[in-house]
């Protein structure tokens, strides 16, 4: 499998799963993050939509309605699974980050005045 240069590959005929001709996946697909046993995986896109494959679940994102970040002010970065394997968070450039499923808040570095882009 050829590298893109990003943080997932393509090895087919489709975005997820093959090729992306338009590039269309590698300007929204911005993390990947996946499971304890290797038999799935989340993709995390700018707007804050995560996306599951395998055997990886859903828990929720920030286009979601009452997820309490459905106006991001920056794009999302990146994504990590959870220690417990249950949950994700995601994490947004201005140092926003995004706790779902059994993934615990332990604070966010947004509200910083100064200094550089948090990633």
């Amino acid at each position: 499998m050829a590298s893109t240069g990003h943080p997932y590959q393509y090895a087919g005929n489709d975005p997820v799963n093959g090729s992306d001709p338009s590039g269309e996946w590698a300007n929204i697909c911005h993390g990947v993050a996946g499971t304890h046993d290797a038999g799935g995986y989340w993709l995390a896109s700018a707007d804050g939509g995560v996306f599951a494959f395998g055997d990886a679940h859903f828990a929720g994102s920030c286009p979601s309605n009452g997820s309490g970040c459905e106006n991001l002010e920056a794009p999302m970065v990146g994504i990590e699974r959870s220690p417990g394997g249950a949950g994700y968070s995601t994490f947004s450039a201005d140092g926003g980050v995004f706790a779902f499923g059994d993934a615990p808040f332990q604070g966010a570095g947004t509200g910083r005045t100064g200094g550089p882009p948090a990633v």
